[in-house]
């Protein structure tokens, strides 16, 4: 006989009652523990939830960052071709001149060029094939000693005899220049007559201007 918990009983039932007690002591540690096992498969579980959701996030902001070099890759090709057609187009444009320039040559060459200019047209004519680069329409007033309205009508009539007076507009200023090209075969053919007064004029300028 022995003593189990405050009574008499056998030592077979007193050891078999601890056991069930350890089982069942047992069993209580086993249920928390498996429910501490779920609840952290819970927690791993919305963790990887939120890892794949914030993966996918940056997937999309990769790919629409692919997306707008891809567009912005298609406008940098269309300029490149834009510009490429505008080199094209200006390189036929020179060839055309240049075809000009030969058909102009040949009408000097055949001395079938005459044009007759005054004094005045003389003077922006003389000035405009003495200088290469282009000419401010300040300047060219101020050389001539003429109004800006009659330099105007000057630039006018030339052309329309046929001259290559080119005018551009630049920096809210008029600019003038003779096409090289013609003023070569001036000064090689002298196909524009140009009085004797007006080359006297011309060099008389000069002269005030290097001792001025």
């Amino acid at each position: 006989m022995g003593i189990c918990a405050g009574a008499f009983v056998s030592p077979r039932r007193c050891t078999l009652g601890v056991l069930a007690m350890a089982e069942i002591d047992g069993y209580t540690e086993l249920s928390q523990l498996s429910r501490k096992v779920h609840e952290l498969e819970q927690h791993l579980h919305a963790s990887c939830s939120e890892i794949t959701a914030g993966i996918s996030e940056i997937k999309e902001a990769h790919q629409d960052h692919l997306d707008t070099i891809n567009e912005n890759t298609q406008e940098i090709e269309a300029t490149s071709d834009q510009v490429h057609e505008i080199e094209t187009k200006l390189d036929k444009l020179n060839l055309r001149m240049d075809a000009m320039h030969m058909v102009l040559k040949q009408l000097v060459f055949e001395h079938r060029l005459s044009v007759q200019l005054n004094l005045n047209e003389q003077k922006l004519f003389s000035l405009l094939c003495a200088h290469k680069n282009y000419l401010k329409m300040e300047y060219v007033v101020e050389r001539l000693r003429l109004s800006d309205v009659i330099v105007k009508e000057l630039v006018t009539a030339l052309m329309d005899k046929g001259i290559p007076v080119v005018r551009k507009e630049h920096g809210g200023g008029s600019f003038l220049h003779m096409d090289p090209a013609f003023s070569q075969l001036q000064q090689q053919q002298g196909m524009i007559k140009i009085s004797p007064a007006v080359h006297q004029q011309f060099a008389n300028q000069q002269l005030e201007a290097f001792f001025g």
